[in-house]
């Protein structure tokens, strides 16, 4: 049997080929592409050597975009499937593809189970296999600026943007909770059923495959297709933001951007640094979901989406008309949202009433703030109040939940 990424797979070859060529340094002399691939996940990692081959290799890592790091993945499972179908013993877990500049290459495949934990242990070693010593921590990572910079500092080891750092949590504090609530309504309609998820970034298009059980028969699957905004994505191993609108080289149109350029233009605005740099070292305070929250309120979308790849997380944020978020009583969706997000730890709140009273305006409530109180009247009169004790702690909340205009 030939080798499954030649034979049948040329033109995955040829795509893998292609896409890394164009996001390497114009003095590249040989590149590692490390590819783990699994059912439903895998990994990614590229090497170049941009040095003079008589003063000796020294390889450098380079980071795709995720746009990229789709394209390359998607090529590599193809092939990975093709193996699979072929012969199921041939379907390999890990390849290392090596090429030089003289169009020479050389692929090498591992079979090896994959453990879910461990993944720096197994890079390490395939780097002392097949790289020669690195020289330290260089990173050449590809950019709009510059597609072959290599910064002296690398991006990790970057302070965050200092300016205005309480702006940038203010900010998230405003919208939390009616991002939050977006992301309750998207749940409701998924409703805990089985979905399959794929985005084209380019298209900026999310569709979901979402499982249709029925009283009798096999279920049968529900497409469900958004307008999806690519906002920007974390790097594993890097720690690092980088908004969707950094990198020419993933080109991406001008139309699927207008989010991240959104909160761009709102930073400049307003003075907050990390709505204006390209990258940034992530934190407590700096990440996709404190971003998409964000996102979500101040651009008033429908709610933001979550999405793995090899190298990280992808978040886009979607606004569509043929999302339907119904709210009935506006005062009961407030008690059940605010109360939930002060009991999930996995969603900060810095400051719980301040980001009640930025909710409750959200809903158009008339807002009334009385010491450790806080109370949104409706329309038609009715109210719900909220209690925080001396720390700034939810206490509790009460609500009249008739309208005192019916009685009258």
């Amino acid at each position: 049997m030939g080798d499954p990424l030649l034979a049948g797979g040329t033109q995955a070859f040829q795509h893998i080929v292609v896409t890394v060529a164009e996001i390497l340094p114009d003095d590249w002399h040989t590149v590692w592409l490390y590819a783990e691939v699994m059912e439903g996940t895998g990994l990614i990692r590229c090497f170049v050597d941009t040095a003079d081959p008589a003063d000796g290799p020294m390889p450098r890592q380079v980071r795709f975009e995720p746009v990229r790091m789709f394209e390359v993945m998607e090529s590599f499972r193809d092939v990975w499937y093709l193996a699979r179908e072929q012969d199921p013993d041939r379907a390999w877990t890990t390849a290392t593809l090596t090429m030089r500049h003289d169009g020479q290459f050389r692929v090498e495949y591992g079979y090896e189970p994959i453990p879910f934990e461990g993944e720096s242990a197994r890079l390490e070693t395939w780097a002392q296999t097949y790289l020669p010593a690195l020289p330290g921590p260089t990173l050449v990572v590809v950019s709009a600026d510059n597609p072959s910079r290599s910064p002296d500092v690398p991006v990790a080891d970057r302070q965050p943007p200092a300016a205005n750092d309480e702006s940038l949590t203010d900010l998230y504090v405003q919208h939390i909770c009616a991002a939050m609530d977006k992301q309750y309504a998207f749940l409701d309609v998924i409703r805990d059923r089985r979905y399959n998820w794929n985005v084209s970034p380019r298209e900026g298009v999310l569709d979901l495959d979402v499982e249709v059980k029925r009283r009798f028969g096999r279920p049968s699957v529900e497409r469900l297709s958004y307008r999806a905004y690519p906002l920007g994505s974390e790097a594993y191993g890097l720690d690092t933001w980088l908004w969707s609108w950094v990198n020419e080289a993933s080109a991406l149109p001008d139309e699927v951007l207008v989010a991240g350029r959104a909160l761009q233009s709102y930073g400049r605005e307003h003075d907050i640094a990390a709505l204006v740099e390209p990258e940034l070292p992530l934190s407590a305070a700096v990440n996709g979901d404190r971003f998409a929250a964000i996102a979500s309120g101040l651009l008033d979308a429908d709610f933001y989406f979550r999405c793995p790849y090899a190298g990280g997380i992808l978040f886009v944020v979607v606004n569509d008309p043929a999302f339907r978020r119904g709210v009935v009583d506006p005062l009961m969706r407030i008690a059940f949202t605010f109360t939930k997000l002060t009991m999930d730890d996995a969603v900060d709140l810095p400051d719980p009433r301040a980001a009640l009273v930025a909710y409750l305006h959200s809903y158009n409530l008339t807002v009334t703030v009385d010491g450790a109180r806080v109370s949104g009247t409706t329309a038609d009169g009715r109210i719900l109040t909220a209690d925080f004790d001396e720390r700034g702690r939810f206490a509790g909340l009460h609500g009249t939940f008739t309208s005192d205009r019916k009685k009258q």
